[in-house]
């Protein structure tokens, strides 16, 4: 009996789909099967499409004959962000496992983090990227941040993932500086840590520049933060974001400023690395009160109005012959455009197809098969009328 045999004897809900098979999964209450099951290389592949993580799937294979999950050892599906089980502290020590001395020589040379910083706050390595796990102010491991280097990463690949789906959410990394009663406020995880290098105690929020919750901010009551943010637009402006906040919850905020001759896009690492870090303390310690340092005003992004312009002919033909009269029907029998019945017949197709197939982007990214698409028609009033069909104003 194969690997995957021995697999799905295990399973309730199995069927045979395409290459692979869809059964029931163990690691929540499936009614609908979600798990998609395949063989490569002699091994059993599995997949949860309702958010599982791959050590929770990993930890029912090695429960023997247990045929579902029913402890919290492992991560569950997505849930919202208060509701999340911590993640195993295994899978943030196999992470930890991965990482080599080259890549700690990188994180020092490269990123200026020192040894002792990368390995207090558990550093470690999947495949191509640095594991940095965020934990919650119970000492809660509630998310593992993937993030690439620069040197390494595409034009169009994500700097960050996540442990699993619905990990994201802004929190504060490392948590534990909230001990300091005087924080410098960056941006990025690794600028953060580079800053707690040289001496500084630093934090960051796990999201973007221009977004800081106002919940973020009661955690600095009665704390006096320096906001240092990246050299670009939206640094300055999430500068602006992040000290009207927290002047709400009553923090004492002054703002450090780069020399102008900075180029755009220079962060606390650039500077380190550049001018090393008495050049960083020496422009933290000329930070001004936040009321005295003008900050970016909030502008409207420039207004493109929508015109018909020339858009491309809907490609009826290339689709299947059945869907393609289908399409040409519907269109003639409700007097629209051929796109408009051909979008949503795409997205109904691929609504049916997206829990049985998915894209493997590469080894550890795959992607559902699903389209997300906008109609947009003029009113119904407006239209000729088809003449088959009665009119009802």
């Amino acid at each position: 009996m194969s690997n995957l045999e021995k697999v799905l004897a295990r399973l309730d809900g199995v069927k045979k789909c395409g290459d692979g098979y869809m059964a029931c999964c163990p690691g929540h209450d499936d009614k609908n099967p979600s798990l998609s099951l395949k063989e490569k290389n002699g091994k059993a592949l599995l997949h949860c499409f309702a958010g599982c993580s791959q050590d929770r799937l990993n930890g029912w294979l090695n429960s023997e004959n247990s045929r579902s999950i029913t402890s919290d050892k492992y991560s569950q599906p997505a849930k919202k962000p208060e509701l999340l089980a911590s993640i195993p502290d295994q899978a943030v020590s196999r992470y930890e496992g991965n990482l080599t001395e080259a890549h700690l020589e990188y994180l020092e040379t490269q990123r200026c983090i020192s040894r002792e910083v990368a390995k207090k706050y558990r550093i470690g390595r999947t495949n191509d990227r640095y594991a940095i796990p965020i934990e919650d102010e119970a000492g809660k491991i509630v998310d593992i941040r993937l993030w690439k280097s620069p040197e390494q990463r595409g034009e169009n690949e994500p700097k960050i993932r996540h442990y699993e789906k619905g990990r994201g959410g802004a929190r504060l990394f490392p948590i534990d500086q909230l001990k300091e009663q005087e924080i410098v406020v960056c941006e990025g995880e690794t600028d953060a840590l580079a800053c707690i290098t040289v001496g500084r105690p630093a934090i960051t929020a796990t999201c973007g520049a221009g977004t800081w919750p106002d919940s973020l901010s009661a955690s600095f009551q009665d704390k006096s933060v320096i906001i240092l943010t990246d050299n670009d637009e939206s640094g300055r402006k999430g500068k602006g974001i992040r000290c009207k906040s927290l002047l709400k919850a009553g923090t004492k905020v002054k703002v450090a400023t780069w020399p102008e001759d900075r180029p755009k896009g220079w962060d606390i690492t650039d500077e380190i690395k550049e001018y090393g870090p008495e050049s960083l303390l020496r422009i933290l310690s000329g930070a001004e009160p936040c009321e005295q340092v003008p900050l970016e005003p909030e502008t409207w992004p420039e207004i493109f109005p929508f015109s018909p312009g020339e858009l491309p002919r809907f490609p009826t033909e290339v689709l299947p012959s059945w869907l393609s009269r289908f399409v040409l029907e519907v269109a003639e029998a409700t007097q629209t455009p051929e796109d408009l019945p051909g979008v949503l017949s795409l997205a109904t197709v691929s609504a049916a197809v997206a829990g049985r197939n998915t894209i493997e982007v590469q080894r550890d990214w795959t992607e559902p098969c699903n389209l997300y698409v906008v109609v947009a028609e003029l009113s119904v009033w407006s239209r000729k009328p088809s003449p088959n069909h009665r009119d009802y104003r």
